[in-house]
């Protein structure tokens, strides 16, 4: 039997990486909802078009593609159907579900049934802003898929660092911040530096024995706070540096510096309207868990995603330059989302540096 899939001819990469592209195997193109068999399944925001394509086996001739339900989602063919794949699209008209096919001219279904979901794409629960709901009532289907798998926790996706398709040139699967920096930007179109040589942490100097060493003007946590916001509302994600293991590290300079052992990189993708705390993309699979709440009625995520977590903005009064002083000084992972990175083994994130030197 046939099947519908992402055209794949698409790809994400970037030649300065030194990534591989992604997907790297024919199977990423499948539109599985969970793992590598069942339902195949998209979801399209409204009065949005995609393209997908069908491959056939091979002494099957494509005739027709039906709907049905033709008020919700309304197929059609790109180019010849005698090409192989045969590249089709699908037109979402109004909220619902339907199913398409494909038939040879005897009438016999050739491929799918994919099932289609239509409607608004909603943010997260608590988010003002959320390019992850943005690129998903897109009409881009590689970035819908790539997101959709992240959200699903499949592990063939654009973001695991530890997957075939991340494994670095030089650095293998330690790679990151690289992995933030440029699925970040061929899924998200904008990708800043980080400034990881100048953290947001006072000088500190000497190795650090306790975490609490660490510590964050409660002026420059607001600074940040606005800049994440306003560079987020510009409809870019923010990658930043955090600690998780800052115990043995060794300032240079009086500075933590993030790529190296006890850091870590993730890229902030949502807001709430406060800009007290923050939805980000964890490279390092398990390391941060969470139900995405967002998305379509009738295709929303079930799964606990070992790649999302929230940061929030907290009053941590080891941390505090005054003892008196009760304002925010930390960006830290929310303890409802923590993985192996966790408050218990003292390696949960902390948001050390970014784009913009305070």
């Amino acid at each position: 039997m046939g099947f519908f899939q992402v055209p794949d001819d698409r790809k994400l990469f970037h030649s300065a990486s030194q990534l591989q592209t992604w997907p790297v195997t024919p199977a990423g193109y499948r539109l599985f909802a969970n793992g590598t068999g069942g339902e195949e399944k998209i979801g399209i925001g409204l009065n949005q078009e995609i393209e997908l394509a069908i491959r056939l086996e091979a002494l099957e001739v494509f005739s027709l593609l039906e709907s049905s339900n033709l008020s919700t989602v309304v197929p059609g063919i790109v180019g010849s159907p005698l090409a192989k794949p045969v590249r089709i699209k699908l037109t979402a008209k109004s909220a619902g579900t339907a199913h398409v096919w494909a038939k040879d001219d005897s009438g016999k279904i050739i491929a799918g049934p994919i099932t289609v979901v239509v409607g608004k794409f909603e943010n997260h629960a608590n988010m003002e802003v959320d390019l992850i709901a943005e690129v998903c009532q897109g009409s881009d289907s590689l970035k819908i898929h790539g997101l959709q798998r992240m959200l699903h926790n499949n592990d063939d996706n654009p973001f695991d660092q530890n997957g075939p398709s991340n494994k670095h040139a030089v650095f293998g699967n330690m790679a990151c911040g690289i992995v933030a920096k440029f699925r970040g930007e061929e899924i998200f179109g904008f990708m800043g530096k980080v400034e990881y040589d100048h953290p947001y942490h006072e000088p500190i100097y000497g190795e650090i024995t306790e975490r609490k060493q660490v510590k964050y003007k409660p002026a420059k946590i607001v600074s940040l706070q606005t800049h994440i916001g306003a560079m987020l509302r510009d409809h870019k994600p923010v990658r930043v540096g955090v600690l998780d293991s800052p115990i043995g590290m060794k300032p240079v300079n009086g500075r933590l510096i993030a790529y190296f052992a006890g850091g870590h990189s993730v890229l902030i993708v949502g807001a709430n309207a406060a800009n007290t705390q923050f939805l980000y993309i964890d490279p390092w699979a398990a390391g941060s868990k969470m139900q995405y709440t967002g998305g379509i009625a009738g295709n929303k995520f079930s799964e606990t995603s070992e790649f999302i977590g929230l940061f929030d903005t907290e009053d941590d009064p080891d941390r505090r330059l005054k003892a008196t002083d009760p304002n925010k000084n930390i960006i830290r992972q929310s303890i409802t989302t923590e993985g192996t990175f966790n408050r218990a083994a003292d390696n949960y994130l902390e948001v050390e540096a970014g784009p913009w030197m305070l």
